[in-house]
């Protein structure tokens, strides 16, 4: 079979991109998600408010800081902890995101409460931050 020059000027741009081109690149990586942000005080106040508004015997304090799978908690008395010593820690929108345990107090003064967490299954779930709701609920 003979090709007229039509054909082969035709054919001849697409075997070029192919020839030159390869394939096209993959499309870039998705972008990380958000960082976490920690409640507002309006919102942590609000959260708070509906709580002991449905549970008041519920005690509610915040996270002061995390550090290696351990979180600092003000506003819950140490001496109110009771077994099991467990806390679950809350977003802005009330959800769980983590679960935690009290090993102890800071100090003689039981200013904070360290908690060993871990991020709850569901989802959202992720390591509480600085300005996160910490709740005890008594037995």
């Amino acid at each position: 079979m003979r090709l007229s020059r039509s054909m082969v000027l035709l054919v001849l741009p697409t075997v070029a991109a192919t020839l030159l081109g390869g394939c096209t690149p993959p499309p870039p990586p998705p972008a990380p998600a958000p960082a976490p942000m920690a409640p507002t005080q309006e919102q942590a106040m609000a959260v708070q408010a509906e709580i002991l508004k449905v549970s008041p015997n519920w005690i509610v304090g915040k996270v002061a800081g995390v550090k290696n799978g351990m979180a600092a908690v003000t506003d819950i008395p140490y001496a109110s902890v009771k077994e099991p010593k467990s806390i679950q820690f809350l977003d802005a929108n009330s959800l769980v995101i983590a679960n935690g345990t009290v090993s102890t107090a800071s100090d003689k003064d039981s200013q904070y409460l360290i908690v060993e967490f871990t991020p709850a299954t569901t989802v959202g779930g992720r390591a509480p931050i600085k300005g996160d709701l910490a709740v005890y609920i008594p037995k």
